[in-house]
C-alpha cells in the first residue's frame, strides 16, 4: 500500500491529475518480459519454471505511462518519479 499511494501522489504532482487503477483491487507485479505474438508458451514455461523465488527489491522510482486503447500493451512515458525526493510546487 505504501508504493500505492507513493504512485498515486507522483500521479498528481507529475500530471496534476488522479490516474486511474487497471484494476481493483491493485495488484502489485513486475513484468519481466512479454510477448507480442501468438506463439506456444509450452518452450518458455518449461525453460523458465512456473515460480521464482522470493526476492526483496528497492523501488528507487516509478514510471507514469499513458497506455494505449483496448490494451495492445503499448505505452509512452509521461514522466519518471524518484521516490524519496521531495516535489514541492
Amino acid at each position: 500500500m505504501p508504493v500505492l499511494a507513493a504512485c498515486r501522489e507522483a500521479t498528481r504532482l507529475g500530471t496534476g491529475q488522479d490516474g486511474r487503477l487497471y484494476s481493483e483491487p491493485w495488484v502489485p507485479h513486475i513484468t519481466l518480459a512479454y510477448g507480442n505474438s501468438a506463439v506456444p508458451a509450452g518452450p518458455a514455461i518449461d525453460a523458465l519454471g512456473r515460480e521464482l523465488p522470493a526476492r526483496q527489491v528497492a523501488i528507487a522510482s516509478v514510471s507514469l505511462i499513458s497506455q494505449a486503447p483496448d490494451q495492445k500493451w503499448t505505452w509512452h512515458l509521461i514522466a519518471e518519479v524518484p521516490f524519496g525526493i521531495a516535489n514541492h510546487r
